[in-house]
């Protein structure tokens, strides 16, 4: 790439956001946050993205929500790439993450050459 990835990382979890910081921090990316659905579907209006990585259990709007809600906007991200990510691993759960149109998912806890793995197919 001929710049760096824009990155917006969503999950409730402050200690998760901050361990993917430190995870992504070698690849110097552009690392944006969201602590909810509600945040990230604004900061996902406001700027353009070139990958989301979206927990998928979070209270309120959920990741699957919020990806369906990305994917049913006509804002610049409606057609990014979302890594989905959760502690369960139960086809029905990961059936459900790419209904919503997560186009990728990782298991927690997340290995670092899977996440790198990811965003390459990203």
């Amino acid at each position: 790439l001929d710049r760096r990835l824009r990155v917006l990382a969503v999950d409730d979890h402050e200690i998760n956001r901050r361990t993917l910081a430190l995870v992504l921090h070698p690849l110097d990316v552009e690392l944006s946050m969201a602590s909810d659905g509600a945040s990230a579907l604004k900061a996902l209006a406001a700027q353009v993205f070139d990958v989301v990585l979206m927990d998928v259990n979070m209270p309120g709007i959920d990741g699957n929500e919020t990806t369906r809600r990305l994917r049913a906007s006509s804002g610049p991200n409606a057609a990014v790439p979302v890594i989905g990510f959760s502690a369960g691993t139960e086809d029905e759960q990961i059936a459900a993450t790419k209904a919503a149109g997560m186009t990728d998912w990782l298991a927690k806890p997340l290995e670092p050459s899977r996440l790198y793995a990811a965003l390459e197919r990203a």
